[in-house]
């Protein structure tokens, strides 16, 4: 996974001191095509998000 255009890891993530606002996520797995989104993230404590993959 990446968080506007920087590698953030593998999922389930957390990414800490991610500011509020609009973010790009860009989740890629082998057999799957890269899924983009782009997440608006609010003000406080964490904020669960799904991106699907499609074969």
């Amino acid at each position: 996974m990446t968080v506007d255009g920087v590698p953030a890891g593998s999922s389930p993530l957390t990414v800490p001191d991610l500011a509020a606002g609009n973010h790009t996520v860009v989740v890629s797995l082998s057999g799957y095509r890269d899924a983009e989104d782009e997440v608006a993230i609010p003000q406080g404590d964490g904020f669960p998000f799904v991106i699907p993959l499609n074969p």
